[in-house]
């Protein structure tokens, strides 16, 4: 049996055979969240988690929720002093209420557990102004979760016109995941793995969506969660790079893969079975290049990781805009944001929009102090319009004064295509054809759906389908022969193109169904 680390050391090996003149080796550790130990001897005391709150807007609908570790189940929340907010908490950890005027207020929360243990924490809520802001989703990361363990994650967003109605686009394979209209994800996580969760929200009049990772260890926790280590790369020193890439967890043996994530890319290439990262320096401009690593073990579980690797240069060349025309398309309802990439010159830019053509109202532009030092352009989700549009971009290198200027094409679409109906679907009668047809907003005026079907969280294979005519106008159908009783999941899903632009976009959206018995 070989040990992980006797193969470690044996990569190390190989790669300083590689480069006798030259050893790059990334590591570091990884986080992933609180997990208890396996011993059921070993106690931990009980303590609230949570160490700060989002911030509230005045007047608006609060919520957040405050998380507790250790002790015995179930446990009891309660506010010991809301600081004049109004706030309170159920035995979930949500704290509610509507804001308080702007201000900051100090709110102490006390948890006892099943055995009577109290523990207190003490928070400081901001609460902002209503300055009407763009709809966006705040929520970036979500806590880590156990599998069979109860699971709750309140999402956070900001702007719009409240109430919001909080969409679960897709689960990224974990079946037992459900995010109520109020933002609150829960369920009970039946597989171990790295979920890529899409999220939606809308308020009615715009529409906002985020792809968030969520992490579900193995009963007992611990490291069987496949998950990159190396935290960063080397940067180069010489004309030959070489970096090892390593993580833990998962099923070995690991397959690698690495892709460059910039224009112009490194060419470096990734040793598939090893984890290595080589390549050539020689012909690269000074400037930083993204890079992207994904491992994947053999039960199916990925992970991947982003890096920047900086190449160092003595007399840098003026700085040159890397970014290729047309930008990426927008589209109207979505928030419309894309990072601009430069080479060259000190390494520290200045961006700006220099002039723009053929918008109808507020263009995109380089909102705050961070996007103009880092490139990224915005557009708020209301003025995106659609058409065709020229906007002229100029970086500006702070170190040697050199500067370029590109002008791009913007085409912005319509709105994307979005499934309007609600969950759940009619039921159906055992033993009965079942005819049901979506309806849908925004997209073009071709569109393909598709579905499957899961029962006690297994693949159906005879579930509803769309067939002929319905799989262009969207009518699900099941014969009479092969509808039984029982519940259902249906995930439905639609792509949309417009023949006249081209323009393509498509929604996925879980639904329930019930078949009652025959009458």
């Amino acid at each position: 049996m070989t040990t992980r680390g006797t193969t470690l050391l044996g990569r190390l090996a190989a790669l300083c055979t590689l480069l006798f003149a030259f050893t790059a080796c990334g590591g570091g550790g990884g986080d992933s969240g609180f997990l208890p130990p396996d011993d059921p001897d070993v106690t931990i005391d009980l303590a609230i988690a949570t160490t700060a709150l989002p911030d509230a807007i005045d007047g608006i609908s609060y919520t957040a929720l405050i998380e507790g570790v250790g002790g015995e189940k179930p446990y009891i929340w309660s506010v010991t002093n809301g600081g004049g907010t109004g706030f309170g908490i159920n035995n979930e950890g949500i704290l509610s209420g509507i804001a308080p005027r702007s201000g900051d207020y100090g709110l102490s929360l006390r948890l006892t557990d099943n055995a009577n243990t109290q523990t207190t924490a003490s928070f400081v809520l901001t609460v902002t102004g209503d300055t009407p802001q763009p709809l966006t989703i705040t929520t970036q990361s979500l806590p880590n979760g156990t599998v069979d363990d109860r699971y709750a994650s309140v999402l956070t967003a900001s702007g719009g016109d409240k109430p919001y109605a909080w969409t679960l686009v897709s689960n990224g394979g974990q079946p037992a995941l459900v995010l109520s209209s109020a933002g609150v994800l829960s369920g009970t996580p039946t597989l171990a793995g790295t979920f890529g969760l899409v999220i939606q929200l809308s308020d009615g009049i715009s529409t906002d969506q985020s792809a968030i990772t969520l992490t579900i260890a193995p009963v007992g926790g611990g490291s069987e969660v496949l998950d990159i280590t190396t935290t960063r790369l080397p940067d180069p020193t010489r004309t030959l790079y070489a970096a090892l890439v390593d993580a833990t967890g998962g099923e070995q043996p690991y397959f690698w893969s690495g892709n460059d994530i910039s224009v112009p890319g490194t060419g470096f290439q990734m040793n598939a079975t090893s984890g290595l990262l080589t390549g050539n320096t020689n012909e690269l401009l000074p400037g930083q290049y993204g890079y992207t690593v994904t491992v994947s073990g053999t039960a199916g579980a990925t992970d991947t990781q982003s890096y920047v690797i900086t190449v160092p240069g003595g007399d840098s060349p003026p700085v040159r805009i890397l970014t290729e025309n047309p930008l990426p398309e927008a589209s109207e309802t979505l928030f419309y944001t894309t990072i601009l990439r430069a080479v060259g010159g000190s390494g520290s830019y200045d961006w700006s929009v220099v002039d723009t053509a053929g918008f109808p109202g507020t263009p995109p532009s380089f909102a705050t102090a961070t996007d103009i030092e880092s490139g990224v352009l915005t557009w708020p989700t209301a003025d995106v319009v659609q058409g065709n549009y020229l906007i002229t971009i100029q970086v500006d290198d702070l170190g040697d004064q050199s500067s370029e200027i590109v002008t791009y094409d913007l085409q912005a679409s319509g709105p994307p295509i979005r499934i309007t109906t609600d969950n759940p679907l009619p039921s159906g009668i055992e033993g009965t054809g079942y005819s049901f047809q979506f309806s849908t907003s925004g997209g073009g005026s071709s569109n393909i759906w598709s579905s499957s079907v899961t029962r006690n969280g297994s693949n159906y294979l005879d579930g509803p389908d769309f067939t002929n005519t319905g799989i262009t106008n969207g009518t699900l159908t099941w014969p009479e022969a092969s509808v039984q009783q029982g519940n259902y999941v249906v995930t439905i899903k639609v792509v949309s193109q417009d023949p006249i632009t081209g323009f393509a976009s498509e929604n996925t959206k879980l639904f329930d169904l019930g078949i009652l018995p025959e009458p």
